[in-house]
């Protein structure tokens, strides 16, 4: 397309000559010019104003070696034994994040909401419970008023009934609510990890109708 716009630009070809040659390009130029102008325009605009629709949003990081907190070994296994004294591999680490965002049209009854979101646990068994056991005593601290669990519970069978035990010690665990991720489906076991979730007291909002929970008398849709 480029190249027959150039060549009527240079008036090395005309538009007839081009119509029958390419009978597309007038079609195209007509809907691509403008196309153009208003992505040129746009990025003008980001460029020179910014982002107006942009709202702040403040991040705290907090990375924590959990063994050396607890003051005892939590790796299990040589394979975990062997990773933790690679330098720099952080097994026994974890990251606490907090995020403040600016919603312009949350309800003011929501103002300063606590959501938690813990994702990604991966269950090997390669790592005590008592991590896990931390992260949670952490959570509770924080005293979220939803959490939300967003999947890739278990990597091995064996640590099925940790899901009940762990996520049990969550405080409200009726205001806890979670999906499962791809690991969880690959191990076939989706069946199995939900009646252990559910076990714990939490809900599933997996696959199913959305649900309405009442946070500060205000109805919050979970979806």
């Amino acid at each position: 397309w480029i190249r027959p716009l150039l060549a009527v630009i240079s008036e090395r070809a005309d538009g007839a000559a081009l119509e029958h040659q390419f009978p597309w390009f007038w079609s195209y130029t007509i809907v691509m010019a403008p196309l153009g102008v208003i992505a040129s325009g746009v990025w003008l605009w980001r460029k020179i104003i910014g982002y107006p629709w942009h709202h702040p949003c403040q991040v705290t990081a907090e990375r924590i070696n959990v063994q050396a907190a607890l003051k005892k070994p939590l790796c299990r296994g040589a394979k975990a034994k062997l990773l933790n004294l690679v330098p720099g591999n952080e097994y026994c680490h974890v990251s606490f994040e907090q995020q403040a965002l600016a919603l312009p049209r949350l309800p003011k009854a929501l103002a300063g909401l606590k959501l938690a979101h813990l994702s990604d646990f991966h269950f090997t068994g390669q790592l005590a419970e008592e991590f896990y056991d931390y992260v949670i005593e952490r959570v509770n601290a924080w005293q979220p008023e939803l959490v939300l669990l967003t999947g890739d519970f278990l990597d091995h069978d064996d640590c099925l009934p940790w899901l009940t035990r762990i996520f049990a010690k969550l405080t409200e665990p009726q205001k806890t609510f979670f999906v499962l991720g791809n690991h969880d489906v690959k191990k076939g076991r989706q069946r199995e990890i939900h009646r252990a979730l559910s076990a714990a007291g939490i809900v599933d909002v997996g696959g199913g109708p959305w649900r309405i929970v009442t946070v500060r008398n205000t109805p919050v849709l979970i979806a």
